[in-house]
C-alpha cells in the first residue's frame, strides 16, 4: 500500500474517475450476488415445471405459489458464496471458482432442505424439485457467473487501480497474467522505472510513466493505494 505521507487540499477532492477500482468491485459483487439470485430461483422454477409435466408421474398436489412464498430462504445461497470467497473472487482460477460454487451450491441445498424439516414444512415441497433445483443449479450458477464476468471484463470492471515498479520480463508476465483474470483482479495503470531509456514507452498496453522515485507523488495525486514490486 501507498500510504499518503503529507495532507494537503489536492487529496480532499478526488475524482470519481480514479476511485473507479473500487466502484467497480462494488459492483462487480454485487451484478453477482443479483446474477446467483437470479440462477437459482431460475433453476428451481424450471424443476418445477419439468416435475409438473414429466411424463408417468402422479400430478402434483401444490402449484408454483409454494415454492416462490419461500424466496426467504434464497438468501442462504449467497451467505454461503460469500463464506466460500466467490465476492467479488478475483483471484480465483476458473477450475477454483467451478469448485468453489458447486461446494457452495450443494451446501446451500442441503441447509435449505434442512431448514424443510426444522420449520416442519417438508411436506409441502417435492422433493423430486428440491433435488432437480440443486441438480440444475450447478450447471445455471456457473453458466451465469461466466458470462457476467466476461460482460463485466468488456466494460472494463475490475479490481483497484494499481501502479507497477519496474518495467522488465517480470512486469510483462504480471500483466499477462491480469489479461487472463475475468474481470482482473487489479488495474495497472502506470509503470515505473529507474532506466530512463524506457520513460515514455509502453509495456503491454501500460506506459512507462517515471523513474520509481516518482511513483509514490504520482499515485498520490491520482488516490492510487496499492502497487507492485516486480523488480
Amino acid at each position: 500500500m501507498l500510504e499518503k505521507e503529507q495532507q494537503g487540499s489536492r487529496y480532499l477532492d478526488v475524482p470519481e474517475s480514479v476511485r473507479q477500482g473500487r466502484t467497480s468491485t462494488r459492483w462487480i459483487t454485487l451484478l453477482l450476488i443479483t446474477g446467483d439470485l437470479i440462477s437459482i430461483a431460475l433453476s428451481f422454477v424450471l424443476a418445477f415445471y419439468l416435475r409438473k409435466y414429466a411424463p408417468i408421474i402422479s400430478p402434483l398436489a401444490h402449484g408454483l405459489d409454494v415454492y416462490l412464498n419461500a424466496w426467504p430462504a434464497l438468501v442462504v445461497w449467497p451467505l454461503l458464496f460469500w463464506r466460500e470467497g466467490l465476492y467479488p473472487g478475483f483471484w480465483l482460477t476458473v477450475r477454483e471458482e467451478l469448485r468453489l460454487t458447486v461446494t457452495g451450491t450443494t451446501l446451500a441445498s442441503i441447509l435449505a432442505m434442512a431448514l424443510t424439516f426444522v420449520t416442519k414444512t417438508g411436506p409441502l415441497y417435492s422433493r423430486p424439485i428440491i433435488v432437480g433445483g440443486w441438480m440444475i443449479s450447478l450447471i445455471l450458477v456457473p453458466a451465469v457467473r461466466f458470462l457476467l464476468r466476461k460482460l463485466m471484463t468488456n466494460a472494463g470492471f475490475s479490481g483497484p487501480r494499481t501502479i507497477i515498479l519496474g518495467a522488465g520480463k517480470t512486469t510483462e508476465l504480471i500483466l499477462e497474467g491480469f489479461r487472463h483474470q475475468r474481470p482482473p483482479a487489479l488495474d495497472p495503470i502506470a509503470l515505473f522505472d529507474d532506466d530512463p531509456m524506457k520513460k515514455g514507452t509502453e509495456l503491454g498496453g501500460v506506459n512507462v510513466v517515471g523513474s520509481i522515485a516518482d511513483a509514490v507523488a504520482w499515485s498520490m495525486d491520482r488516490n492510487v493505494r496499492v502497487a507492485i514490486v516486480a523488480m
